[in-house]
């Protein structure tokens, strides 16, 4: 097995891992959590005040945390997915 192909398969793995733990009970356990901190976060940003630039970049940060960490999962999820569709078509 060359090192790309062991680059793919680790991808692979990972992005099914990460799928498999976002469908069990602590996953969605977690996914929710954040969410549900984002949208506060969100709606703390609304009712921040216009003139508190400090206080807004704080909030803006929660907000970004939160959706970092979501496309975190996101990329490794979908660079998982390619890596499997490449080493499936890859011919033995």
């Amino acid at each position: 097995m060359t090192e790309d192909e062991r680059d793919l398969t680790q991808k692979r793995d990972l992005g099914e891992a990460f799928i498999k733990f976002l469908r069990s009970k602590h996953g969605k356990h977690v996914a929710a959590t954040i969410e549900t901190r984002r949208t506060a976060a969100l709606e703390a940003l609304v009712k921040v005040n216009p003139e508190d630039a400090e206080a807004i970049r704080a909030t803006q940060n929660k907000v970004l945390v939160y959706d970092e960490f979501f496309q975190i999962l996101t990329d490794a999820v979908t660079e998982g997915a390619q890596a499997a569709q490449i080493l499936s078509s890859a011919p033995e």
